[in-house]
Formats: C-alpha cells, sequence, structure tokens
C-alpha cells in the first residue's frame, strides 16, 4: 500500500483542483456565482473575480486561474482551501438553504460517510457514555477537545450547539480532507483507473 505524505497530499490535492477548474471553463460565471451564493466581478473578457464568505472571512477567488486569497489580508489561500472550494463550486447546485437541519445521509453520497463515520467513531462513543452527555463533555474538555462549538442551551440528556464550529489552521486541514476522501471515494466507483491512477488513489485513502 502507498502512503502519501504532505507533500504528496498537496501534490494531489493541487493537480486535483486543476482538473476541477478545467472542467468548469465553459460554465457561465453567472451561473456559478448564483449557484455557490457568491458574487462575481468581471475584470475583462473571460476573466474575473468571484467574492464569497470562507470560514468567517471574505476572500477573493481568481477566475480563470482559480486562485484566491483573503480579501482583507491579502493571504492567499492554502492548497486544502482551494481544494475544498474547488468541489463546492464544482459541485454546487443552486439548491436553496432548508434553513433547518438535514441529516448527512439525506445529501447526496452521504450514506456512505454516515456509515463510516458512524463505525469509526459514533458506535465507539456510544458503547462509552450511552446517553450521558454531560460525561461526554467532561471527557472532551478534560481532552482539550472543547470549545469546539457555541453552546446555546444544554437539556436533560441533550445540547444545542451553535451550527457554526470555532475553526483554527488544523480544523481546516481536516474538513478539507473529509471533503476529498469522500470525492475519492466517489471516483474510484465511477471511473475505469489506469494503473497509475489507482496507486495514487490507493494511496491517498491511506492517510
Amino acid at each position: 500500500m502507498v502512503t502519501l505524505h504532505m507533500k504528496d497530499s498537496r501534490d494531489y490535492l493541487a493537480l486535483r483542483v486543476g482538473e476541477l477548474r478545467d472542467e468548469m471553463l465553459d460554465r457561465d460565471t453567472a451561473v456559478l456565482a448564483a449557484n455557490t451564493g457568491s458574487t462575481f466581478t468581471a475584470t475583462d473578457p473571460g476573466q474575473g473575480q468571484f467574492g464569497l464568505p470562507f470560514w468567517g472571512k471574505n476572500i477573493i477567488l481568481n477566475w480563470p486561474e482559480f486562485t484566491g486569497c483573503d480579501a482583507q489580508s491579502g493571504m492567499a489561500l492554502s492548497t486544502m482551501d482551494l481544494a475544498m472550494l474547488a468541489y463546492y463550486f464544482h459541485s454546487a447546485d443552486g439548491t436553496p438553504p432548508a434553513g433547518t437541519w438535514i441529516a448527512f445521509t439525506e445529501l447526496p453520497d452521504g450514506k456512505f460517510y454516515t456509515a463510516a463515520f458512524q463505525g469509526y467513531t459514533g458506535n465507539e462513543l456510544v458503547k462509552v457514555f450511552g446517553n450521558d452527555l454531560n460525561a461526554f463533555v467532561q471527557a472532551a474538555e478534560l481532552a482539550g477537545m472543547l470549545p469546539h462549538y457555541d453552546i446555546l442551551e444544554v437539556g436533560a440528556g441533550t445540547g444545542i450547539y451553535q451550527d457554526t464550529p470555532l475553526k483554527n489552521r488544523f480544523s481546516h486541514i481536516h474538513d478539507a480532507l473529509q471533503y476529498v476522501m469522500v470525492r475519492l471515494v466517489e471516483n474510484n466507483r465511477k471511473k475505469p483507473k489506469s494503473g497509475r491512477w489507482k496507486r495514487r488513489n490507493r494511496g491517498a485513502m491511506a492517510i
């Protein structure tokens, strides 16, 4: 089994960002903007900038290069951030917000990831904590894992948290890898692979 190191994974993500961008080149920028909830400002024929909020900050994406930066500081976006945005722009279809909680299984390809998440983490947490929310919160605090979400309300055996997580530079990488892994598995199911692609794909999934 091939294991990708961090540099290899960044190189792979950069290649994937380029592939996704190429697949979007023939799309109308107005449609892309509408589907993603962003704004598009044309600078030259066929060129311009998308603007949208990303993890609580306003960012700029250059089109068609698909490079980007923080709108305020000008700091370039990381490869991980660009990968997440590329998948978002490529997949967004303009579905309006539901205005309520949606189970992950209701999302496209969500059943696969829910099963994996439940098997690796959910079932194990239930074995240890059951319905004891207080014990779970105390254990998380002792492990230095909270707060990741602002607690809005705690009731008997339940908790309500702010739906926007408190992010840091480590969680950005983790979140990007989650989305990439889901897409890798989807691609692995749909497309015949050459020997080289199979090797790379297996390596990425061994992270």
